[in-house]
Parts: structure tokens; C-alpha cells; sequence
């Protein structure tokens, strides 16, 4: 099952990712100073705070201290008179008010400099003059027509060697006969949007005029395989409309907004911070990115900075308004349920302005006024997370149930079955598409979109089960689905788990007793039986040349390619191999990178049916990392012990149902890690994959286990906080600024039930300041760690703390790839600057780190183990 594995990834892991480079002396001369306006101990949070304040410095930058944290800086400013200069920044407003001057002499990088805007060429049409923009060859021309009520909108028309390329009309946006304003009425710009297309895309926008709405937008690309333009119709938005980044360093810019959804509901528009919305252009078409994980780093640069704003006016903490959109940019990165307790305590329970929800399952933006009614702000901001995309499954289900759907008689037909698919709650709409995957009726990926494939579908289940032909699946036919699928659904008990390094859950089949694994690039579940085997990986190959690579190896091989794809965002390949096993992978672009799985089975363990388990596994990467609707595993109760009723004949053959097993009389640890003192509180940090869907978490205390509770977790970190009614002997004392070839040590509880249960020590050096393919959040180390080891403290040669142990390189997996050469000591662990923002991030202070005096090595572990507890997680 290794085989063709290790080829694939060793050509994956061969490139490397770019690292930032220096920025050349910033320490000033003479009077000149910088104004520090922060500094923060995380890069993106540090980024956020520096994206605020470029309305008041254009200039802001951060910059590395030698200390690893992280400056927000302006000017540098003439301070011949600080006193004068702080006068005159201070009348100006918007600043922090502990700002101070620095001649930066210890700052060694800078790392974030303001983006700059597309430098493409542009032209305006003022509404009187016919403007006309050249790219090349290209010509385009903006006008304007009259419509049927007279009034005029802007038209853009493109023209190549004398033939009409597009046409594309911004009916939006109108001007009375009579309009004499000198505004400008419309806009072309060329800008590089689409990675693939040979030409830069037009980007036509008008602004229609009023004080905070509305710029229109269409968008026309070339497509690189044919040849056509394509016109893409952007969103309706405020203001200017959208912004260009390129957020992601690939060379094409991607388009930015606040989601206007937040606009007006739930104060006035003055006061609004929507959250941040991010899309893209592939193949014509404009595509939601929002919650990629190319761009988690800039949505936790968001956050911060909507915090930031906070900070600099804490009234703001109590407006509803800000709270809204703070709570769903927190989900966008995974804090969601932390900030929704925190909002239940801060929100204005006195606010004037008017909450209403719909008391049927339609949007409130849709609802008729006579079925919309008064309600407080936590239940319309729940409602309108949940309508806008923002899902909130720690309050579990909303309460309105779905419209009945009325289906005419007749033949099924498809207008009828799309209108009442669409008409269904995203969440019923997926979890349909499961239910025929999972019996076999379904072979595609499940989506939110109705289309005649799935029409198709469920007019062939229908048939086949004797059922009315409609193309609706109603209410009892989705009970008979469920009925159907679950026994496999049992069997596969599917939950989510996320990739340890980039986050994006995916689903995994953890009800066949899938051991985990974790490797320098990601994670392995493999089932004890060797039944099938699922790895989740990042890797710094290009997507092309992943594709490229797995079908030469499965050439060589002789594995036979049953399905193939290649799209600019990712591939999918499905196969059989001569040896008995079945392979299935799908990986998308990921930065420089790729990101994605390959299942791998037996071939003769029919009754799992794996290939149905790979559609689903696929389906939830694919809206993991695109940012599209999925639903959560569907839940399936064991089955009763005992039998009451005679259980209807299935519609459709499934596989028997796995056999409960009977009780272990013994408590049972599903896994266990090590955790570390942070607090005299009793607050321990360790990582998220250690208390990964626990029952129950324990850590042992002066008299035996103790329990705890998760307080917060960032997955996409993989830190967890945890806290527990213990007063430490010792706390851990942070410290950054962590050089290449240090000494370290590192304690945890390695292998428990096998080696030592109080502790094991082990000493070695930082190795490499980056992880995996450059990944700045990790450190390489070359302190030897085992499995338990997972969250337990990397400290430096006096005892302070510089990281949380995360990981270690599979060397075996590696030693195949390689033709027999064994890394040793290959392992990493999170930068205490991340572990910092963490815990600042969950209003927990800690100890900075001063200690400069080396301790022998005994006294060093006496010191970790103090700081240290075993993890259980039952």
C-alpha cells in the first residue's frame, strides 16, 4: 500500500517554498525615529493592526525585532521635538495611546509592507465622451445606452484585429437624460486575475452615486483553452466596490470586500464591519475563496484588526453592530464558539434598533412581513450566520423547519424538482446527496447546486425503489434513504478532523478503527486490519506537477486509471492496481502548494464499499478548501440491543451492520499526550490533536488524575488551551527570539503503557528556524520525541519556554521515498510566538522568559517535569 505512495510524495516534497528575505538596515540616524504604533508577538496579528492604519500612514510596515516579535512601525517621522511630534500624531486621532518613538536598532527584518494596486492600464468614461482602453491588441471602448425608461447605462464593448470579443452591458447603474454630474460614470482596468488565461482580465465597474452604495462590476476574461472571452458579473457592493490583493504571492490578484449581507442588520451602516469576503477569477468564472486556506493568514489579519479597533475604542465591545461581524470573521478562523460566549456577555441588550427573524425557512431578505417578528440580537445574528454561511453548529440545529414542498402531478420534471431542491436549507440539501452516496445511487461530489446529473439521479432512485417518480425526494422517501444508508454509515462512522499544519476538516472514516499518525506533511489513518489506509497532506509540489507525477507512477506500475481529472484548482484520480488495491486521490492548489488525500483499499473488502467513502471524503475537501456549504457527519445511533420491532426491508441492498462490541469493564484512553503549566490558575497549553474529540480529558495531579476542561483550541495551529483546579509548582516562562543551533530539551509522556509513566527527557538543537517546506509557525528539532510527546514543552538551556512539541518525520515513509536513506531526529514543534498569541488571544497572560543562565541538564529536567502533566483523553 506504500509503494505507489512513497513516490508520490517524494517528488511532492522535493521543492521547496520561498522564505521572506531581509529588508536591509532599518536602524535610523540623527533625529529621524520611528512611530511604533504596536508590537505583537504573532505576524498576522501584528499585519492586522498595520492594514487599519494605513488610512493615517500609507507607509505603515511591520518589521522583526531581535526579541521574534513583531513591530508595527510609520514614517520614519522627524523627532527633533518628540514632544511636539507626539502633540501633533496625538490632535490627529486613531492612534494607540502608549505610541512610541524607536530609532529601530533592534530590528533585523522587515516582513509586510503595504500591497500595491494593479499597475495595468485603465481608462474612466465620464458619460459625455466615448473612452476607449488598448491592451495589445485589444481594444475596448466604454459608452453608454439608453434604456426602455430612458435613462442611460454603461456598455463596454471589446474588439480584437477588427472582430467583437465581448459585449457586456452594466444595466445597474443609471443616469437621467438630464444628469449633467462631471463623476465619472465607469471604469476599465486590466488586471491580472486569472493564473491561466493568456490575457489580463477587464474589470469594468460604475458607480451609481448616493452616499454609501453602489458600485456594479463585470468581468471579462480570455479563456486559455478556446480562445473566447467570458464575462463574469461580479457582486453588487458599497462604495468603491472590490479591492485587488494578491494575497497568496501567486502573481494573480484576488478580489476583496466586506460581506455586504452585514450592511443594515443590525445597526446603521456608520458602525458596520461586515467580515471579509475574498474571491477569485478561474476559467471565467468568479469564485468564493472566502475561507481557503490560501488565505487563512489574511482572515486572521482581519480579526485582528476589527480587534484592534476595538482596543482603540472599547465602546465598541458593547455595540451590536461591531459584535455581528466580529463573531462571524471569528469563524471564518476558527474561534467561532469562543467569540459567540463572549458576545452573549458584551452585546447592548438595550439596542433600538429593530431585530426581526422569519418564522418560516426562508431568508429574512425573503420573508413575507406578515411572517417576520420581533426577537433579541443573539437569536437574529444566530439566524442570519447560518442564511449568510457562517455556521454555528456548537448551538446546533435551528429551530423552523423546511416549506413543505408541493410537487404537480404528472411525470417528474425538472424545473419543479430544482425550484423545490433549492427552495431546501443548504445543510438538507447536502445531507441528501450523502444519503445517495452512501447507498450507491450517487457517484459525484456532493454540492449545493441542483443539476440534471443529480436529477437524474434521484428520478433513477426513485425507480428503482418503486417510489413516485417526481424528482423530489420528500419526507419519507429521505426517511427510507436514511433507513438504507445506515448501517455504512455505522460502519464508516465519519468525523471531522483537520489537517494538523493548514486546517480544512475533512471527513474521516473513524468507525473502522483508523489508527492515527502523524508525519511531517500531515496525518495517516490506517485501519488495524489493513483494510484501507487515508493520508491528508500538504506537500510544496505544484499541482500540475502532482497530477503529472502520480499518473507516471501508476503507468510504471501498471495500475489501471478508471477516472481522471485536472482542473486549475485541483485534480481527482481514481484507480485499481495489479496488486489488489483500490487508490483514490484529490488535491488542490494550495498556495505554491497542494493540499489533499489519497485513500487507499483492498480491493476484495467489497462490503465497506470504500469508493463511496472516497466520493464523501472528496466532497468535504472540496468545500473545505474552496469555503462552499457542508454539511457535519451525519450522526447514526448504535444499534438497540435489543430488537422491537421487525425493521422494514430495505429499498436497496446494504451491507450488514457491524456488531456493537461489548464494553471494555476498564476506562478507556483513545489517546493521550503532554501538556504544560501556564498559569498559577491552573491553565495548561498542549496541542489540539491531543484533545481531539474527547469525552472526558484528565491530567495528573499531586494525587492522581485530575480532570479538565477545553477552554479554546485553534486547529489550524494545532494548540489547545485547557484548564484544571491545580495550583502548579511551576508555571512555563515565554521566550522568543530563538536562534538557529540552540540547545533544547524536550519532556512529555512518550508511548504510554510502554515506557517510563514519569516522564522521559531528551536533549538536542534547533535544527531549522522554518518546518515542513519553510512553514514559519514550526521550528525543526533535533531532540528525539515519540508519540505522547505531542503538546509538551520545548524549552531552552535555562528552562524557558520556546515551543510546543507538535510532530515528528515519518522516517520509514520517508526512507522508501528515498531509496533506503533514514532521517533521524526529524521533528518540530510550534513557535512560542504562535503559543503566545494564543493565549493573549483567550485573555490569558503570561510569563516572559529573562533567564540567561544555563542549567546542567538535571536540573533542566527537573525544571520541565515540573512544568508537565500527562494528557488523557478518553
Amino acid at each position: 500500500m506504500g509503494r505507489v505512495w512513497a513516490g508520490f510524495v517524494a517528488v511532492l516534497l522535493l521543492v521547496a517554498l520561498p522564505s521572506v528575505a531581509d529588508a536591509g538596515d532599518l536602524a535610523l540616524s540623527g533625529n529621524a525615529r520611528w512611530v511604533v504604533l504596536a508590537s505583537r508577538p504573532d505576524v498576522d496579528t501584528a499585519i492586522g493592526v498595520a492594514r487599519y492604519h494605513r488610512w493615517q500612514f500609507p507607509s505603515v510596515r511591520v518589521v522583526r525585532a531581535a526579541n521574534g516579535w513583531f513591530a508595527v512601525v510609520a514614517g520614519p517621522e522627524n523627532a527633533t521635538d518628540p514632544r511636539a511630534l507626539r502633540q501633533r500624531l496625538t490632535r490627529a486621532g486613531g492612534l494607540p495611546s502608549d505610541f512610541i518613538f524607536s530609532r529601530g536598532d533592534s530590528y533585523v527584518e522587515q516582513v509586510w509592507t503595504p500591497p500595491r494596486p494593479p499597475a495595468g492600464p485603465s481608462a474612466k468614461y465620464d458619460g459625455k465622451r466615448d473612452s476607449v482602453l488598448r491592451v495589445g491588441t485589444l481594444s475596448v471602448m466604454l459608452s453608454s445606452v439608453r434604456g426602455k425608461d430612458g435613462d442611460r447605462h454603461p456598455v463596454a464593448v471589446g474588439r480584437e484585429d477588427g472582430q467583437l470579443a465581448f459585449a457586456l452591458s452594466l444595466d445597474q447603474s443609471t443616469r437621467g437624460t438630464d444628469d449633467d454630474s462631471n463623476s465619472d460614470f465607469a471604469e476599465v482596468a486590466a488586471v491580472r486575475l486569472d493564473p491561466i488565461s493568456p490575457r489580463l482580465s477587464l474589470v469594468v465597474s460604475s458607480f451609481w452615486g448616493g452616499a454609501h452604495c453602489c458600485t456594479v462590476t463585470k468581468i471579462a476574461t480570455q479563456d486559455a483553452r478556446t480562445g473566447r472571452w467570458l464575462v463574469a458579473d461580479g457582486e453588487t457592493l458599497d462604495s468603491g466596490g472590490y479591492a485587488f490583493e494578491d494575497l497568496d504571492g501567486d502573481g494573480t490578484y484576488e478580489l476583496l470586500n466586506g460581506d455586504n449581507s452585514f450592511l443594515y442588520a443590525f445597526g446603521p451602516y456608520a458602525s458596520s464591519n461586515p467580515p471579509a469576503q475574498i474571491h477569485w477569477v478561474r476559467a471565467g468564472r468568479l469564485e468564493d475563496v472566502t475561507r481557503h486556506a490560501n488565505f487563512a493568514g489574511y482572515q486572521r489579519q482581519r480579526l485582528a484588526g476589527m480587534e484592534h479597533t476595538a482596543s482603540l475604542d472599547p465602546e465598541r465591545w458593547h455595540d451590536n453592530n461591531f459584535l455581528g461581524g466580529w463573531v462571524a470573521q471569528s469563524i471564518l478562523v476558527g474561534r467561532g464558539e469562543a467569540a459567540w460566549a463572549r458576545m452573549l456577555q458584551l452585546y447592548d441588550r438595550n439596542a433600538e434598533w429593530p431585530y426581526e427573524e422569519c418564522t418560516v425557512a426562508l431568508p429574512l431578505a425573503k420573508c413575507p412581513d406578515a411572517r417576520k417578528r420581533k426577537t433579541d440580537f443573539p437569536t437574529a445574528l444566530r439566524r442570519h450566520l447560518n442564511e449568510a454561511g457562517y455556521p454555528t453548529p456548537w448551538l446546533g440545529p435551528l429551530a423552523v423547519a423546511p416549506p413543505a414542498v408541493t410537487v404537480p402531478a404528472g411525470p417528474a420534471r425538472y424545473e419543479f424538482a430544482a425550484a423545490a431542491f433549492e427552495s431546501q436549507p443548504v445543510n438538507e440539501r447536502i445531507r441528501l446527496q450523502v444519503l445517495l452516496t452512501a447507498t450507491g445511487h450517487q457517484v459525484a461530489v456532493p454540492n449545493v447546486d441542483f443539476s440534471k446529473r443529480l436529477f437524474e439521479t434521484v428520478v433513477r432512485f426513485q425507480s428503482q425503489s418503486g417510489l413516485s417518480v417526481t424528482g423530489v425526494i420528500d419526507e419519507g422517501q429521505a426517511a427510507t434513504l436514511m433507513s438504507s444508508a445506515t448501517p455504512l454509515l455505522r460502519t464508516w462512522g465519519f468525523r471531522a478532523a483537520a489537517h494538523p499544519y493548514r486546517g480544512h476538516p475533512i471527513w474521516v472514516p473513524f468507525g473502522l478503527g483508523l489508527r492515527e499518525e502523524r508525519t511531517g506533511s500531515g496525518v495517516t489513518w490506517t485501519d488495524p486490519a489493513k483494510r484501507a489506509t487515508l493520508s491528508y497532506i500538504a506537500t510544496p509540489s505544484a499541482l500540475e506537477d502532482g497530477y503529472r507525477t502520480a499518473l507516471e507512477r501508476f503507468a510504471r506500475d501498471g495500475t489501471r486509471v478508471n477516472y481522471k481529472v485536472l482542473r486549475p484548482d485541483f485534480f481527482a484520480i481514481s484507480a485499481s492496481g495489479t496488486d489488489g488495491l483500490d487508490w483514490y486521490m484529490r488535491f488542490h492548489r494550495d498556495g505554491a502548494g497542494t493540499l489533499g488525500f489519497f485513500l487507499a483499499w483492498k480491493s476484495a473488502e467489497a462490503d465497506l464499499h470504500m469508493e463511496r467513502v472516497a466520493v464523501l471524503v472528496s466532497g468535504s475537501l472540496a468545500a473545505s478548501m474552496s469555503g462552499a456549504p457542508f454539511t457535519a457527519p451525519i450522526a447514526v445511533a448504535p444499534p438497540s440491543a435489543v430488537a422491537v420491532a421487525t425493521p422494514l426491508q430495505p429499498v436497496v441492498p446494504t451491507p450488514p451492520a457491524v456488531a456493537p462490541r461489548q464494553p471494555d469493564p476498564k476506562p478507556h484512553t483513545a489517546s493521550s499526550g503532554t501538556g504544560f503549566f501556564i498559569s498559577r490558575a491552573g491553565h495548561l497549553l498542549t496541542n489540539a490533536h491531543v484533545v481531539q474529540d474527547c469525552a472526558t480529558i484528565e491530567v495528573n495531579g499531586p494525587n492522581g488524575l485530575v480532570a479538565a476542561r477545553l477552554v479554546a483550541q485553534d486547529r489550524t495551529n494545532d494548540l489547545a488551551l485547557l484548564k484544571a483546579e491545580i495550583t502548579p509548582v511551576k508555571i512555563a516562562a515565554l521566550r522568543t527570539g530563538v536562534r538557529l543551533g540552540e540547545a533544547v530539551a524536550v519532556f512529555g509522556y512518550p508511548l504510554s503503557g510502554m515506557l517510563s509513566t514519569s516522564g522521559n527527557f531528551t536533549l538536542g538543537n534547533v535544527t531549522a528556524l522554518t518546518g515542513l517546506a519553510d512553514d514559519s509557525r514550526y521550528f525543526q528539532i533535533s531532540a528525539p520525541v515519540q508519540p505522547g510527546n505531542s503538546g509538551g514543552p520545548l524549552v531552552d538551556a535555562s528552562g524557558n519556554l520556546i515551543g510546543v512539541v507538535s510532530a515528528k518525520l515519518n522516517a520509514l515513509k520517508v526512507m522508501v521515498a528515498t531509496n533506503g536513506d533514514i532521517p533521524q531526529n526529524v521533528n518540530f514543534a510550534i513557535k512560542g510566538s504562535l503559543a503566545g498569541a494564543f493565549l493573549e488571544s483567550n485573555g490569558v497572560a503570561y510569563t516572559i522568559g529573562t533567564d540567561t543562565t544555563a542549567l546542567p541538564p538535571a536540573d533542566l529536567a527537573e525544571h520541565a517535569k515540573g512544568l508537565s502533566v500527562f494528557v488523557a483523553c478518553r
